[in-house]
């Protein structure tokens, strides 16, 4: 069939045409209330697993946010329950060689558009339900074939006398029910809903109990790299600490021990928009002197999935790690990025005797992972660098420094 002759078919003027009953297959089946409670529990466990997540990745939200995000939820549901495909209404037309249906469904909130068409010529038989008999205002039309049986309802407004008048003058076998399939009568069972609903109040009432909290901080939040892979505590200085002449490393001594813990800041971070936050700095003010490192192919390409700083000196590198040579201290990073960051280059500066760093004395390190000529630098300007921060997930997203604030 040439374009022009579907294009003809298509917008041909029916014979019949009416809009069927809204939901009435929901209708025939009777279970609006076990959607309720289905739609209900999606909803519930939804904000539920929502507030355990923000738990877990330490990440403070209000709950007015956390309950829309979880009503979004229940809505894909929602549409689940009602708007699938096999669920919706359509509009009816028949023609004097076919029945055609046109319906819009939604599937977790994507629109699609059917149009279903039966030859007559393909029906095997025809059986036309009065509503009286199903005690529903509507009737119901079955069609069946070779491999296939559909239910189109026939709403009030349109007699069901003349549809079947109209089939029997085109040849159409028609048959008077009495019932309607099986298929078409089974009910979703009211203890699935009542299950669904009972979970996502546990859950929710977890997640509730978490975010207030009320529960145990979270050891390990998402956000965070693993255990392995952190950085040391800084060590417990005595008062009077001994001094073992030959072990120290000579250079400028930052001492950890204050009276009161210095301020932060952080830099501006270069590198895309997702991924979870990150922070990784040391709260006593001890500068970066190198920095542990994991590279993981991620969308077909090497990235940097993790960059911890380290703030204790090291005789030497060792694979995964860099680290600064005597007397200097991380000042720089230089980060070739796209929507994830693909490399790194440190640039470590000159520790002076006050804590700041001498930009005019500076070195950069070997790559880590890919860096491309149009990388972009992240700088303190001279201030010490404390610490790393960003947004990360399997790879780090984006990533900028912790500095110390004068």
């Amino acid at each position: 069939m040439g374009l022009m002759d579907r294009l003809k078919k298509t917008f041909r003027r029916a014979e019949m045409s009416w809009r069927e009953p809204f939901a009435f297959r929901i209708r025939l089946r009777g279970d609006f209330p076990a959607r309720l409670l289905i739609t209900v529990g999606g909803w519930l466990i939804g904000t539920g697993l929502l507030f355990v997540l923000l738990w877990l990745t330490q990440n403070p939200t209000s709950y007015f946010t956390v309950s829309g995000l979880g009503l979004g939820l229940g809505l894909c549901a929602s549409c689940g329950m009602v708007m699938m495909r096999s669920q919706v209404s359509g509009t009816v037309q028949l023609h004097r060689d076919e029945i055609c249906r046109s319906s819009v469904s939604y599937e977790f909130i994507l629109m699609n558009f059917t149009d279903e068409r039966w030859e007559f010529t393909g029906i095997e038989s025809c059986t036309i339900v009065p509503g009286e008999v199903i005690g529903q205002s509507f009737a119901v039309m079955i069609l069946r074939g070779d491999g296939f049986e559909d239910l189109i309802g026939i709403p009030p407004k349109t007699s069901a006398r003349q549809v079947a008048k109209f089939l029997h003058d085109q040849g159409v076998e028609l048959k008077k029910g009495t019932r309607l399939p099986e298929s078409a009568t089974s009910p979703i069972s009211n203890s699935i809903g009542a299950v669904l609903v009972v979970i996502g109040a546990a859950i929710l009432a977890v997640g509730l109990w978490l975010s207030s909290g009320a529960g145990p901080v979270n050891p390990n939040p998402l956000r965070e790299p693993p255990a392995f892979f952190r950085p040391a505590p800084p060590p417990v200085v005595p008062a009077n600490p001994v001094i073992i002449p030959g072990k120290q490393r000579p250079g400028v001594v930052i001492n950890p021990v204050q009276s009161t813990l210095p301020s932060q800041e952080l830099t501006p971070v270069i590198g895309g928009a997702g991924g979870f936050p990150f922070k990784k700095a040391d709260i006593q003010g001890r500068p970066v002197l190198g920095v542990r490192y994991i590279l993981s192919d991620w969308a077909g390409r090497k990235r940097v999935s993790l960059l911890t700083p380290i703030f204790t000196s090291s005789s030497g590198e060792t694979p995964g790690t860099v680290s600064a040579r005597e007397g200097y201290a991380l000042g720089a990073i230089h980060v070739s990025v796209s929507d994830f960051v693909d490399g790194v280059t440190l640039e470590f500066m000159k520790l002076q005797e006050d804590g700041s760093l001498d930009p005019g004395d500076s070195y950069k390190s070997d790559p880590i992972g890919t860096l491309s000529a149009n990388s972009k630098m992240v700088s303190g300007d001279g201030r010490r660098v404390v610490g790393i921060h960003g947004r990360g997930g399997a790879v780090m997203d984006a990533i900028g420094l912790v500095l110390l604030t004068k």
